[in-house]
């Protein structure tokens, strides 16, 4: 089933990596919440629903656990960006 307007967030410390995404994204019709480390991950969560989370694996501060409880919740989807 596909989203209309899927509400991403992107989880990434570095700038022009995530402000990259963030463009591609919102140019192909996502909403995007672009961090930059764990702390902004947590407030963004509990802000916005989200139906789709990218993240980096060594973006510093970054709870995986948090983000896979909080998909299973919401039913959201999870994908880690390799570098």
């Amino acid at each position: 089933m596909a989203i209309s307007n899927p509400n991403i967030l992107v989880v990434e410390d570095d700038r022009e990596t995530r402000t990259l995404i963030a463009k591609y994204l919102r140019n192909n019709a996502c909403n995007v919440t672009a961090v930059s480390d764990g702390r902004e991950m947590s407030r963004a969560m509990a802000d916005h629903r989200v139906d789709l989370y990218l993240f980096t694996p060594r973006t510093e501060a970054i709870r995986t656990e948090a983000i896979s409880t909080e998909a299973v919740r919401t039913e959201a989807v999870t994908a880690a960006l390799s570098s």
